[in-house]
């Protein structure tokens, strides 16, 4: 329906408002073509044109540009315990393009305009899943600005957290009302010869044991307190408010049949981690090379 016989509300009348509103694509003035047609006749030749052409060309173009780049999107959470909302998918850095950022409603920081093709895919990507995170919750689907520290600033009254590699990308979010700190991370399984070089920077001693773990490889072991220890900084920044690194937490118990890893604090983190604290991270194998990690940490442990 042309936009002045819409009650000046334009496109919203259609069923299609909702990919207008979400790609931000609008360039169509229809108001001057409104003035220069007189009777319903002509109305309707210009709504069945619009029926038949522009809204069709909209969605192919819409369509085409986010399937190619987005794959296997799910809302399916990876460990059915959580009362998370989670939002997951693939994504194809090599059929990434500026103007996915507009078509996702999503938008593109100053700091990344001039960064390269893949940086730019996997933020895009992981602020996509929250979005969708968010959406799932029934909260606000507002942007996820980026803090001082690059750290994600969250919706009033949700907290969250997201993570890619060059391939996937998920987000988890949740009401700040019954959870206090939540991380989450997804890494490609790290190579054997990586492993050997940065196991001195990520593991300390009491943790090079679980190298010979009897049921994991060392590349698997590795990867998972790797991952288990990003998992632990996202979910605890927000409330430490500084970074810290590796050595801040051992992993002291890796149980194969719950998934499960146990954290304990090296030190004090900030004023509500003392040393000593255990978490529990909990763990899984998406793919043959590709695991992920997860803290959720409820508001009632804390009291």
């Amino acid at each position: 329906m042309p936009a002045c016989h819409a009650g000046g509300r334009g496109f919203e009348s259609r069923p299609v408002r909702h990919l207008f509103a979400f790609t931000k694509i609008i360039t169509l003035k229809i108001e001057p073509l409104c003035k220069s047609y007189n009777s319903a006749v002509d109305f309707q030749l210009l709504n069945t044109f619009y029926l038949n052409f522009i809204g069709p060309a909209i969605l192919m173009h819409f369509s085409a540009a986010t399937h190619s780049f987005l794959t296997k999107e799910s809302n399916l959470n990876w460990w059915p315990e959580s009362e998370a909302a989670q939002y997951s998918t693939n994504f194809s850095p090599a059929a990434y393009e500026d103007k996915l950022f507009s078509l996702l409603d999503i938008d593109l920081p100053v700091t990344l305009t001039t960064a390269v093709v893949k940086r730019k895919a996997e933020f895009l990507a992981g602020r996509y899943c929250a979005k969708r995170a968010l959406a799932t919750l029934g909260g606000a689907t507002a942007t996820v600005a980026i803090g001082e520290n690059r750290n994600p600033i969250w919706p009033a009254s949700t907290i969250g957290s997201i993570s890619h590699n060059n391939t996937k990308a998920v987000a988890l979010v949740d009401r700040n009302s019954t959870t206090f700190a939540l991380g989450v991370d997804i890494e490609h399984k790290i190579q054997e010869q990586l492993v050997w070089k940065l196991k001195d920077q990520v593991l300390n001693k009491a943790e090079k044991k679980w190298l010979k773990h009897k049921y994991l490889a060392p590349t698997e072991t590795f990867t998972l307190i790797f991952s288990a220890k990003e998992s632990l900084f996202k979910a605890l920044y927000p409330s430490v408010n500084q970074y810290f690194g590796f050595d801040a937490a051992t992993a002291i118990a890796f149980d194969t049949n719950s998934q499960t890893i146990h954290l304990k604090l090296n030190r004090q983190l900030g004023k509500i981690w003392p040393y000593g604290t255990i978490i529990k991270v909990r763990y899984k194998k998406l793919e043959a090379d590709i695991l992920a990690t997860y803290v959720r940490i409820n508001s009632h442990e804390l009291t």
